[in-house]
């Protein structure tokens, strides 16, 4: 695209956690775009830490260390002081670039990472992964995450615990006035970064809000999340080749570079 602001008049409705959604607004903003903060996910620690803080202090006493998600690296790192100290003979996979770029930021080398699809499935296809009867794997999560991981590799006899880092909450927000100000600026495009935030977003625009929503561009990261959008009524889904700020801002890019501006008008709902 030849554009330096390729984003230019478009409005982008950013849903992800408030800690986690400075680089993507920062992107869309410079690239001429207004981002709509709208979290529809809230994270926070564990009620008791405690229990958590335990389990993390035996992982010397597994095989593998499996990191969800970037929260989970983070909120790992809390509940252990802040200092994620794994040992050597610890093999640690994560789920995607983003969480493993984490990693490295504590100090942990040779993760073992799915290249091109990130989430569960790309990583129980992992050569590594495919046999481990006998291992022992803590995975590091939220609390009710997916079970198809630690189920998975249960079924191909491995040992599997859990160290549930933090919890997802629904924000507590006053609808009316985002609506309001989507109305007046229009939205252009929405996203959506897992089943949980897509179901916190359909809960918290209502039926008001799903009216025009519903025929906005969803941006999701996954495959199943597209299904699942479906399924609520948006009428066009976007599959972003990941969950990395850059691949959902090209995304991005690449659907109004063919679309032009301003076809998906909230004011006009």
């Amino acid at each position: 695209m030849g554009s330096s602001k390729p984003l230019a008049g478009i409005s982008v409705m950013v849903t992800r956690p408030v800690h986690q959604a400075a680089g993507l607004c920062h992107l869309i903003e410079k690239g001429g775009g207004r981002a709509l903060r709208f979290p529809t996910l809230k994270i926070e620690p564990p009620k008791d830490v405690d229990p958590v803080s335990k389990v993390l202090r035996s992982m010397d006493q597994v095989d593998w260390l499996v990191f969800v998600s970037v929260n989970a690296v983070y909120y790992a790192q809390k509940a252990c002081d802040n200092r994620l100290n794994i040992p050597r003979h610890v093999k640690v996979a994560a789920i995607g670039t983003a969480t493993e770029r984490a990693l490295r930021d504590c100090g942990i080398r040779g993760v073992v990472v799915p290249e091109g699809r990130y989430d569960t499935e790309a990583v129980l296809g992992l050569a590594e992964m495919r046999h481990v009867a006998g291992q022992r794997f803590l995975i590091v999560r939220g609390q009710g995450g997916r079970p198809l991981l630690g189920d998975t590799l249960i079924q191909r006899g491995a040992e599997v615990g859990y160290a549930e880092v933090y919890r997802r909450c629904c924000p507590s927000v006053h609808i009316a006035s985002y609506l309001a100000q989507w109305q007046r600026h229009g939205v252009d495009a929405v996203t959506a970064f897992s089943g949980e935030s897509l179901r916190n977003l359909v809960t918290l625009l209502g039926r008001q809000g799903m009216e025009w929503a519903a025929c906005v561009p969803l941006i999701v990261i996954s495959k199943r999340v597209a299904g699942q959008a479906k399924a609520n009524g948006f009428k066009k889904v976007v599959l972003a080749e990941n969950a990395l700020d850059s691949s959902l801002f090209a995304t991005l890019c690449n659907l109004f570079d063919r679309e032009g501006h301003g076809i998906f008008d909230g004011r006009q709902q």
